[in-house]
């Protein structure tokens, strides 16, 4: 909700799952019964949902080429570049303090997929994903990355600490908020800007981008200006040792944002 995540504990209900928190100062409560769902923001404000269909699960690999969907009712296996291919129901996620496991019995042998949380790079597109994954199908053994990249950059709004190495203004902020739909906001020094993003099997593009045309003094307005051409030549991204967010652009440039005050 508004570009945060919330975590709810679980209360007390007479049918169904409640769960309850406090978001900026207002109790805010869901419900759900089988398909039936509730959202209450405030006294006043309540929302009625709907069961959205679960998504599928990617991973993939390389050095021979593999993919895995993992689908509500079906899980699909394509090896060796689609030479050798799976098609099973969906077994039981079991869920430990490590990842989840899918395991089930194959005519060639045991089938295990395992995925654990942790920054993963393409080896050939160098994409970032959020999960490692492990294949096990009879002797065969590899591993990738699976997940959705823009999980990685939405969620807490990431803060710009430097462009091309060096540090920002003292005192200035500019600020980047992946948003839902591959839509971006933020604060370009001065002025706030947005825009749209797109993220292909091996880069980053941005834009366009619009801002409002607030005036600030000279040098707030000379690194507002850097900083939005550097963001509209965003070619690639990936994130550091540190989990801060790279961007790189054309002619060598970059840029480097945290996550909110990290």
């Amino acid at each position: 909700m508004d570009n945060h995540v919330h975590h709810f504990q679980a209360e007390p209900a007479a049918s169904g799952a409640r769960y309850a928190g406090t978001v900026n100062g207002d109790t805010v409560s869901f419900w759900n019964r089988g398909d039936e769902a509730v959202l209450t923001l405030d006294d006043e404000t309540r929302l009625d949902c709907q069961m959205a269909q679960a998504p599928t699960y990617r991973a993939q690999g390389n050095e021979p080429g593999w993919l895995v969907q993992i689908g509500p009712d079906t899980l699909e296996i394509s090896m060796d570049y689609g030479q050798r291919e799976l098609t099973l129901a969906t077994p039981e996620a079991v869920r430990d303090d490590s990842g989840v496991l899918y395991a089930a019995p194959t005519n060639e042998g045991p089938l295990e997929i395992r995925i654990e949380s942790g920054l993963c790079r393409d080896s050939m597109s160098g994409m970032s994903y959020p999960d490692q994954v492990r294949l096990t199908w009879g002797e065969t053994v590899v591993r990738g990355c699976g997940g959705d990249p823009h999980d990685l950059l939405v969620g807490d709004e990431w803060q710009v600490v430097s462009m091309d190495e060096a540090p920002l203004l003292e005192d200035s902020h500019a600020t980047l908020a992946f948003l839902p739909g591959e839509r971006l906001a933020g604060l370009a020094s001065c002025n706030r800007y947005m825009g749209a993003y797109q993220l292909t099997g091996e880069t980053m593009e941005v834009g366009p981008l619009a801002s409002t045309r607030m005036a600030c003094a000279e040098p707030l307005m000379d690194q507002e200006l850097s900083f939005m051409r550097l963001l509209e030549s965003v070619r690639q991204h990936h994130f550091d040792e540190d989990g801060a967010l790279i961007l790189e652009a054309d002619e060598g440039r970059s840029l480097r944002a945290v996550r909110g005050g990290e």
